[in-house]
Order: C-alpha cells, then sequence, then structure tokens
C-alpha cells in the first residue's frame, strides 16, 4: 500500500526456503539469488521497495532450483497511527557548537498493522510533510523540518525532542539525550565528555570535573579558567 498522501510504498521482505523430502522447510535466503525484471519494483538484497503501483514479479533462485512469486503493489494508502522508535543512535549528542548534528530516525506503525522501520526524515523526504519535530532547549539542540538535529551547547539535563504527526498531534512519541560540547581548536570545556557534562551536586559536597583542552597542532604551556 502507499503510505498516506506521499509517494511512497510500503516495503515487503523476501524469503526464499527449500522444501525437503518430509515435507519440511527451511530457509536459504542468503544462500540463493533473487531478482525481478519489474519496473514498479527494485530489490535491496531480499528487501522489495516499490516505486508505483502494479503487479511485481520476483524469482528465486538456488542452485538448479527456481521459485516465483507475484506481488500487488496497491495504490490505496495507509495511514500512520503511531509513532516509535525514535533515536539519534546515540544517549549523547558530542561536538563542536553549531557544527556537530544527528540525525533523527523513526519507526511508523500503519493502519494496516504494519510497522515501516529506520524512517529517517531527510533521506525520506516525502515523509516531511507528515511529520513535525521540536525541542524543549533549542538553546542546546535544535531540530529542523527534516530531523537533523544540531548541537548548540551544553545543558544541564537531558535534552527531549518531540516528533508529533501533522494531520494529528495527539500522535508522537520523543526521546532524550544529553547535549555536550567538545572544544575547538583555541578552546577550554570542562565536564565530563559522555552524558550531562556537569551533573547535578549537592549543595556543600565534593565533586571532581575534567578539564579539556584543544590546542591543535600547539604546545599548551598554560591555560587560565574561571568558573
Amino acid at each position: 500500500y502507499r503510505i498516506a498522501d506521499t509517494q511512497v510504498y510500503q516495503r515487503a521482505s523476501l524469503v526464499l526456503s527449500m522444501l525437503l523430502a518430509d515435507n519440511s522447510t527451511i530457509p536459504v535466503t542468503s544462500l540463493g539469488y533473487l531478482s525481478t525484471s519489474s519496473s514498479n519494483a527494485v530489490l535491496l538484497g531480499n528487501i522489495v521497495v516499490p516505486s508505483g503501483p502494479g503487479l511485481s514479479i520476483f524469482q528465486g533462485q538456488l542452485g538448479q532450483h527456481f521459485a516465483s512469486t507475484a506481488l500487488n503493489v496497491s495504490n490505496t494508502s495507509v495511514s500512520i497511527i503511531q509513532i516509535t522508535g525514535l533515536t539519534i543512535g546515540s544517549s549523547t549528542l558530542l561536538g563542536i557548537r553549531n557544527v556537530a548534528t544527528a540525525q533523527l530516525s523513526l519507526d511508523s506503525v500503519l493502519s494496516d498493522g504494519t510497522v515501516y522501520l529506520g524512517f529517517i526524515p531527510n533521506g525520506d523526504r516525502a515523509f516531511v510533510s507528515l511529520v513535525s519535530f521540536s525541542s524543549n532547549m533549542p538553546t542546546a539542540a535544535s531540530i529542523g523540518s527534516t530531523g537533523l538535529i544540531t548541537l548548540h551547547g551544553n545543558h544541564r539535563a537531558l535534552v527531549t525532542v518531540t516528533a508529533r504527526l501533522v494531520n494529528n498531534t495527539l500522535v508522537s512519541n520523543y526521546t532524550s539525550f544529553a547535549c555536550n560540547l567538545a572544544p575547538a581548536v583555541g578552546d577550554i570545556d570542562s565536564g565530563y565528555l559522555l552524558g550531562i557534562p556537569v551533573p547535578p551536586a549537592l549543595v556543600g559536597s565534593n565533586f571532581s570535573l575534567p578539564v579539556y583542552v584543544n590546542a591543535g597542532t600547539q604546545l599548551l604551556k598554560k591555560a587560565d579558567m574561571y568558573l
């Protein structure tokens, strides 16, 4: 089926199996060869990626054994009913101020019960009009319309980005991560490299804090730091 009002279609996974003499089957997809001559679909490994409606024919081969199957790609649309699996691929967004970025990806549950895995807005640009994004702390990490997140500064707590369906804002999900600056050349940065740079501490307690200096190719002889 076609997804919402885009020209992106659901994908399918082809499995090549061998029927044995005792009527049992074993999967041999990784051992065989899959192909298609259809103009409305391509194969990425064993994943069918349709490009338009119509009947697609697929062939499988293992040694001297051949098989074929057909898949009808329908122009009927299915809608997104749930957003899941939001991730930036790490628990910490680390890097240089206004330079470091991370791409948000997500999974979506469709109205026919199937799941579209690994939807990356920046890669699947047809989806940009379906989902909107926001950050609860844009001064630390902002997010654009394609789900690309840009690091702007350290923050004392986890930053949360939220994805919402444009036509139904009640359908949403979020993910949280730490924002952590690395020093640019000639800069000094204090705090841990992973997680929240300066975690909360009790009043009157003692704690240690790493300090990082990026001297580039120069030799550092002295540094003054004020907190």
